[in-house]
C-alpha cells in the first residue's frame, strides 16, 4: 500500500508539472484555458479561479489541460485552434519541457541526500592485485585514475573501459587519502574481477555544488537510456518496457531502500516522460507537433475531422500498448 500511495503521489507530481508546462505557456501567449485538470473523469472536485476550472478527477493516472479552441470550434483571439503554428507548437513543447527541467532538480535532491560516495573494499582474494598492491579491507575506493566513482559507475567498469595496464586508485583509509597503483588483470579467474576484490557501496550526503553537477549528468544520461534501447531492439535485445503496474513495484523497492532512491527513480521517469511525450506519435506531444510541421510543409493545415482521426487511432493504439504491458507486468508479478 505504501509503494501504491508513493507511486501515485510521485507520478501526480511529475503529471502536474507537465500539465503546468502547458498551462503555463497558453497563459502566457494569452491563450484561454478552460480546465486544468489532475486524473481523469469522473470529476470530483472542481474549482473555477483566474478563468479557469481547476478539476479532481476520480481517476489517478494522468492529467490534462483543455484550451479554448483545441477540441471545439472555439474562435476568438483567445483561441488556440486559430494561433500560428509557431504559437502551438511552443504550447506543446512547453509540458516536456518541464519535465526536463525537472529531473535535475529531483536528482540533485536525491544526491543531496544521499548518493554514492566511494565503494568499500569488503573482500581481498589473497593473491590478486590488489592484494599484490596493498589495498586493505575497509579501504573506500573514491576515484579510479582520477575519476570519481558514484552511482552512475563503479570501479570495476572504469577499469574495464580504461585500456590501460595500470591505474591508479584514490583511497580514502580512515583519515589517510592515499594513491595506490594496481594493474588489472585482463583474463582474471571466474568471480575474482580484474582486481581481485568485493566491493560494497558507501553512501553519504554529496555537497550542493556537487549534487548540481551530478544531477544534470544524471539527466543527461536518462535521456539516453530510450534511445540506446531502441538501438539494442534494432540489433535483436528484448524490448523491456512497463506499464503503471511495473512502475508501482519499481517505486515499492525504491521505498524500502530511502528517500533518495524515491527522487532518484522519479527524475529518471520525469526525463524519460519528457523524451516519451516528444515521441512522433499520434494524441503524444510529438505527435502533435508532427502534425503542425507537416501543416508548414503543406502550407496549410489539416481539417478538424482528419486530425480527430489520427489523434483517436494513435490514442486506441496507445491503449492497447498499455494494456498488453500492464498484462505482462502483473504476469510477472504472479510468476
Amino acid at each position: 500500500m505504501l509503494s501504491i500511495i508513493v507511486a501515485l503521489i510521485t507520478l501526480s507530481l511529475l503529471i502536474v508539472v507537465h500539465e503546468c508546462g502547458h498551462f503555463g505557456a497558453a497563459r502566457r501567449l494569452g491563450i484561454s484555458v478552460t480546465e486544468f485538470g489532475l486524473g481523469f473523469p469522473p470529476r470530483l472536485i472542481a474549482k473555477r479561479f483566474l478563468g479557469s476550472v481547476f478539476s479532481l478527477n476520480l481517476i489517478p493516472l494522468g492529467g490534462f489541460v483543455r484550451l479554448k479552441g483545441e477540441a471545439s470550434p472555439e474562435g476568438g483571439s483567445d483561441s488556440y485552434y486559430e494561433r500560428p503554428a509557431m504559437q502551438r507548437m511552443m504550447v506543446l513543447l512547453a509540458g516536456p519541457m518541464a519535465n526536463l527541467l525537472l529531473a535535475p532538480l529531483l536528482f540533485t535532491a536525491s544526491t543531496m541526500v544521499s548518493d554514492i560516495a566511494g565503494y568499500e573494499v569488503v573482500f581481498i582474494e589473497p593473491d590478486g592485485p590488489a592484494a599484490h598492491s596493498g589495498v586493505l579491507p575497509g579501504d573506500v575506493i573514491k576515484a579510479v585514475d582520477g575519476s570519481p566513482v558514484g552511482r552512475a559507475g563503479d570501479p570495476g567498469g572504469i577499469i574495464g573501459i580504461s585500456n590501460k595496464d595500470l591505474v591508479t586508485f584514490t583511497v580514502d583509509r580512515g583519515s589517510q587519502i592515499l594513491q595506490i597503483p594496481v594493474a588489472p588483470r585482463a583474463n582474471p579467474p571466474d568471480g575474482q574481477g580484474p582486481i581481485g576484490v568485493r566491493l560494497h557501496p558507501s553512501f553519504s550526503p554529496t555537497p550542493v555544488d556537487v549534487a548540481v553537477q551530478r544531477g544534470v549528468v544524471y539527466t543527461i544520461r536518462s535521456l539516453i537510456v530510450i534511445p540506446r534501447h531502441v538501438i539494442d531492439v534494432l540489433g535483436g535485445a528484448e524490448l523491456e518496457v512497463s506499464g503503471p503496474v511495473g512502475i508501482v513495484n519499481v517505486f515499492g523497492e525504491a521505498t524500502r531502500y530511502g528517500p533518495e532512491f524515491v527522487l532518484f527513480l522519479a527524475g529518471l521517469i520525469s526525463a524519460q516522460l519528457a523524451l516519451f511525450n516528444l515521441l512522433p506519435w499520434p494524441v503524444l506531444d510529438g505527435g502533435r507537433i508532427t502534425l503542425i510541421i507537416v501543416e508548414i510543409l503543406r502550407r496549410r493545415r489539416l481539417s478538424r475531422s482528419q486530425e480527430a482521426a489520427i489523434n483517436f487511432t494513435g490514442m486506441a493504439l496507445l491503449i492497447m500498448l498499455v494494456l498488453m504491458v500492464t498484462m505482462r507486468d502483473v504476469q510477472q508479478l504472479i510468476n
